[in-house]
């Protein structure tokens, strides 16, 4: 005997849950890790930017693998598996990120 199921409100998206940030990241991670040449939609900046992240998330692992209880950097703690952040405060870190780097640049510029 079926159901009667009232589908008038429920998406494709809802049903998988695909709406949820956490998904969305983990799908992204994984479709450009499969067909990374295909997206050359990212700015020659953009990829500069994350490779720079990458290097530098690279060089806080190794302090975590040294001392895993005092992982300390900036005053900031280090953990094992990084921090959960939400998806646009990254973007936003990503933003100040560039204005820092820009004022800095800006800065010894005027020095010069």
């Amino acid at each position: 005997m079926m159901k009667q199921y009232n589908v008038k409100n429920l998406s494709l998206t809802s049903v998988l849950r695909l709406n949820e940030p956490n998904i969305i990241e983990i799908l992204q991670k994984k479709v450009y890790k499969v067909f990374f040449n295909q997206f050359s939609y990212q700015t020659k900046k953009k990829k500069t930017l994350v490779n720079s992240l990458k290097r530098k998330s690279e060089e806080l692992e190794k302090i975590i693998v040294d001392d895993k209880e005092n992982a300390i950097a900036c005053r900031i703690r280090l953990e094992e598996y990084g921090k959960h952040i939400a998806l646009k405060s990254i973007q936003a870190l990503m933003v100040a990120h560039e204005e820092n780097k820009l004022e800095l640049y800006n800065a010894n510029r005027n020095v010069k």
